[in-house]
C-alpha cells in the first residue's frame, strides 16, 4: 500500500521547482511580451511604442521574411532526416544484433556532447578547402569544391544533418521504448499468418506506436524553430570570409533574434519576433494535431 500524505507536506517538496517555473518561466515570458511594446538597447530608458516593432517586422524589414524562409527550410530537412534515422536504429536495435548494446552506447554519444564541439567538427569536415567531405567529392569522386556554408541551399541541409546525427541516440530512445512495449504475441501472429519482417514493421509495428511517432514529430518541429547554437558557430568567419550577422547563409529564426538583440541592440525588436515565431509554432503545432494527431488519437 502507497503511503497517503496530507495537508501542506506534500506541496513543499514541488515548491521549489514551481518557484523556479513562475520565474524563470512565466515571469520572463510576461518580459518579453512588455518588452516587445518598447524601443530599447537595455541601456538608457524604454521608449513606449505600442506595436511599431511587429509593424516593422511584418511589413518593412525583409529579414523577417528571410529569417522564416530559412527555418521552414530547415524544418522540411531537419524533421524527415530525425524521424528516418531514429525509427530506423530504433527497428535496428530492436533486433537481436551482435554488440546492441556497445552501438546503443556509440549512437548516444552524440547527443550527450556538446552541440559546440559537434558544430565544430562538421565545419571542419565541410570546409570549403581542406575539409574530408570535398577531399571526398574532388579527389575520389572527380567534382568541383562545393562552398558548403556560401548559400543557404547547401548550408542548411549541412546543419539538418548535423542535427540529426547528434539526435539520432535520443529517438533511438524514444522508438526502442514504443517498440518494446508492442505485445509479442502480434508479432508473432502476423509472422505465423505468413507476413515478413518488412510487412510487420509497416501494418502491425507503426501502426501502434504512431503516437509515438506523433510526440516525436512535436519535438523534432519545436526544436528546428529553436535551432541556434549550432548555425551560430557555422556562420563564424570561415577562413578569413564574414558570414556573420544578417549576410549569412543560415539566417534562422532563432539566430536572426540573436543578431537583433545583441548586435544590433534592438531588444524591442528581437521580443517581438521571438513572439512572432512563438505564434507561428503554436499554430503549426495545432495543424499538426489536427491533421496528424486527430487520426492518432482515435486509434
Amino acid at each position: 500500500m502507497g503511503i497517503e500524505v496530507k495537508g501542506i507536506k506534500p506541496f513543499l517538496f514541488i515548491l521549489p521547482i514551481l518557484i523556479g517555473i513562475v520565474i524563470f518561466g512565466y515571469g520572463c515570458f510576461a518580459y518579453v511580451v512588455k518588452l516587445s511594446f518598447f524601443k530599447t538597447n537595455l541601456l538608457k530608458p524604454p521608449e513606449f511604442v505600442g506595436l511599431k516593432n511587429y509593424i516593422f517586422l511584418l511589413f518593412e524589414s525583409k529579414y523577417f521574411l528571410i529569417s522564416l524562409k530559412h527555418t521552414l527550410y530547415y524544418v522540411l530537412w531537419s524533421v524527415p532526416l530525425n524521424l528516418f534515422i531514429g525509427l530506423s536504429l530504433g527497428f535496428a536495435m530492436h533486433s537481436k544484433i551482435k554488440y546492441g548494446s556497445f552501438l546503443r552506447f556509440t549512437y548516444l554519444l552524440p547527443w550527450i556532447s556538446s552541440s559546440v564541439i559537434i558544430a565544430l567538427i562538421f565545419k571542419y569536415a565541410f570546409n570549403t578547402h581542406w575539409g574530408i567531405v570535398n577531399w571526398i567529392f574532388t579527389d575520389l569522386l572527380g567534382f568541383g569544391r562545393i562552398r558548403w556554408f556560401s548559400e543557404m541551399k547547401t548550408a542548411v541541409p549541412v546543419a539538418a544533418i548535423m542535427g540529426a546525427w547528434q539526435g539520432m541516440g535520443f529517438a533511438m530512445i524514444i522508438f526502442l521504448g514504443a517498440i518494446n512495449a508492442i505485445p509479442k504475441n502480434l508479432t508473432e501472429s502476423a509472422s505465423l499468418e505468413g507476413a515478413n519482417t518488412l510487412q510487420i514493421i509497416r501494418y502491425v509495428m507503426i501502426p501502434l506506436i504512431k503516437p509515438t511517432i506523433f510526440f516525436y514529430l512535436v519535438i523534432c518541429f519545436i526544436s528546428a524553430f529553436q535551432v541556434f547554437d549550432s548555425v551560430f558557430i557555422l556562420m563564424q568567419q570561415e577562413l578569413g570570409i564574414c558570414s556573420v550577422g544578417l549576410q549569412g547563409s543560415i539566417l534562422t529564426s532563432a539566430y536572426f533574434t540573436y543578431v537583433l538583440a545583441f548586435e544590433g541592440q534592438q531588444f524591442g525588436v528581437a521580443a517581438a519576433m521571438a513572439l512572432l515565431m512563438f505564434l507561428i509554432m503554436i499554430i503549426a503545432i495545432l495543424i499538426q494535431r489536427y491533421f496528424i494527431g486527430r487520426k492518432v488519437t482515435q486509434l
